[in-house]
């Protein structure tokens, strides 16, 4: 009986750490597309677009409180 107890528990500690690895290997992948230089030139990319439509709606939004 004692054995078998010892076995289940080498069996749940044997899943928990092959989840681990796996948790953490997914993470690694995640971070290291997450860091190559395409993701940052299309965030650097929403962020000129972003910027450009704050500057080019500017004097509309200046045009219609003026109007109210």
């Amino acid at each position: 009986m004692a054995v078998a107890s010892a076995l289940d528990r080498r069996d749940a500690v044997d899943l928990a750490a092959a989840s681990i690895m796996v948790g953490l290997t997914f993470s690694w992948g995640l971070n290291y597309v997450a860091g190559e230089a395409p993701t940052v030139r299309i965030f650097v990319a929403l962020g000129l677009i972003a910027v450009g439509l704050i500057i080019v709606n500017r004097p509309a939004r200046k045009q219609v409180l003026a109007n109210l």
